[in-house]
């Protein structure tokens, strides 16, 4: 019952519906039939493939949303709710037979991570941007009310 729920999660979250309260996760729909996933599944046995693209998904989600590179701490893993066997499907996400993760100090980096996603410092740079031009905005439009007056 459980895992049934984490896929609706994940499924919320890849259509965007999610979106309005954190970070959209763009995925290509051949992900869950790519080979890689396909062996994950097998690995992991009964819902591998949900369970393994699951996860997956629910780890792209946190690294755009607190900004870390594509790299996911074993905290998260340890935390995450969705699956009781989290530490397992990150074992064989691990794999070197399915390598969507990579084993790192303190955690994982999820593979190419940078090559679909911008990079922590960007996003700050274009965010802090937008602040700056909305503050600028703000700014404007409140000198313009006081000279109506």
């Amino acid at each position: 019952m459980q895992l049934a729920a984490t896929v609706s999660s994940a499924a919320v979250i890849i259509m965007g519906a999610y979106s309005h309260q954190g970070p959209m996760v763009h995925l290509d729909a051949r992900l869950i039939s790519h080979p890689k996933m396909q062996r994950a599944g097998e690995l992991l046995g009964e819902f591998g493939i949900a369970r393994a693209f699951t996860l997956f998904a629910v780890s792209i989600g946190y690294a755009r949303e607190y900004l870390t590179d594509g790299k996911v701490p074993d905290t998260f893993v340890k935390n995450y709710p969705g699956d009781p066997k989290a530490k397992l499907v990150a074992r064989v996400l691990s794999d070197r037979r399915v390598k969507l993760w990579h084993r790192t100090k303190g955690g994982y980096q999820i593979h190419d991570y940078l090559d679909w996603n911008r990079q922590a410092a960007d996003v700050k740079e274009v965010r802090e941007k937008e602040r700056l031009r909305a503050a600028a905005y703000r700014a404007s439009k409140k000198n313009g009310q006081r000279r109506r007056k």
